[in-house]
Order: C-alpha cells, then structure tokens, then sequence
C-alpha cells in the first residue's frame, strides 16, 4: 500500500499538494512539467469561442457545461469545442449521452466534437481559443488547465483541483457564476493572459522540472 511504500522512499515527488494524500514529510511538490516550447503562445487567429480538452469521462461534468453555454448564449453567440474522445466502454456510453443531450438541447450546431487530437497539434487548436472552460469534478491539478495557462488563455473554472491556481474571479464554484465570469471575459477581450505564461514557466515548465528533482537529491 500507500503508507508503506512511504517508509521505503527518501523522498516523494507530486505534481501539486491536492495529488497527494498522505501526509508525509517526504513530499516534494514539483509541479506538473508542461513542455512550454510546445505549449506557448502563438498570433493564431482566434476562430475558437470555447475549448475544453481531456477524455469524455463522468469526471468532467460535460453536461454541466452543456447547460452552461445555454446560458452563455443569451448573451454571447459563441461555440463550445469539445477535445478528447470517451475510451472505455462506460466512457463511450457517456459520450452518446452527451451528444444526444446536445441534441435535445438544439445546441448540435454549437457543440463541436473534435475528437482525439495528437499532443503535438494541441498548443495550435489551444491558441486558436478565446477561453478555455472545465466544470471538471477531480480534486486534483489537471494539466489540461495548465496547457492552455502556457498558451496565456484566459481559464474560467469550477475544478477544485485549479483553486491554487492564480485564476482570481475566474475561478467559480456554480453554474451561474461560471456563465457570468465567461460573459466577462468575452466581453473583455483580453484573450492572451501574459501573467498565466509567466505563471506556469516558474511553476509547472518542465523546464524547471527536472532541475528542482537533481536540486534535492543533492542536498
């Protein structure tokens, strides 16, 4: 288990405080390691409203943004795009739920399924974007969220996992806080955050990454 693998290891490397559990004196939060020569920002045109990203699963309470971008488009005529694919058997299953939601939504025509997209074309569709948008429900950092950060996309979410995040009001805990904040954002206009890159080089590159693990295992 967990606990006794602990009292074999002179130290334990996590991502961020939330991915680990088990209080020990051992851990050493490292932060995630985001390539930042792949993922930065680029002048693409922003042809993109909305973009999620990661597998279809439950986890990521899809319908939720579903419901969301209804509201959003009382206000703003923007499209949601979906990336990432459902992979096992219950997450394809969630996934035909969750277009046929769309449907009944009459939202098709403003839904788009991408489907999977190789990690090389990612930084590209992700700069394409205004806002990049999760109702993810996992407590812990998702990379999906700090990829787009490197891009310098804005990022209005309601994960737990992104509250250490340095998101300001755009981290939101219901629906209708998450419609507003995104109608501001798109309002604003100001969709290349340089604060997020700055961000993310000091405390998730992987650029930084491997430097601090040597650092400890030398002093």
């Amino acid at each position: 288990s967990l606990k006794i693998a602990e009292k074999f290891t002179d130290y334990i490397f996590t991502a961020s405080g939330d991915s680990f559990k088990l209080k020990s004196k051992k851990v050493q939060v490292t932060g995630h390691g985001i390539d930042t020569k792949l993922f930065l920002p680029k002048s693409i045109n922003k042809d993109i409203d909305l973009i999620t990203v990661g597998r279809i699963t439950s986890s990521k309470n899809l319908f939720a943004l579903v419901d969301i971008l209804e509201e959003i488009r009382k206000a703003d005529d923007v499209a949601l795009t979906i990336v990432g694919v459902g992979v096992t058997s219950e997450e394809k299953e969630y996934e035909a739920k969750l277009k046929s939601y769309v449907k009944e939504k009459k939202l098709s025509q403003f839904v788009h399924f991408l489907g999977r997209v190789e990690q090389v074309n990612l930084p590209d569709i992700l700069n394409r974007a205004r806002v990049f948008v999760t109702t993810a429900k996992n407590g812990s950092l998702d990379k999906a969220i700090l990829e787009p950060m490197a891009c310098g996309l804005p990022v209005v979410s309601m994960a737990k996992g992104s509250t250490s995040l340095p998101l300001g009001a755009n981290q939101v805990t219901t629906k209708a806080e998450f419609a507003t904040q995104t109608h501001k954002v798109l309002e604003s206009k100001d969709f290349m955050i340089q604060d997020y890159v700055e961000y993310i080089n000091t405390n998730h590159s992987l650029q930084s990454l491997v430097p601090n693990i040597n650092e400890t295992y030398a002093s």
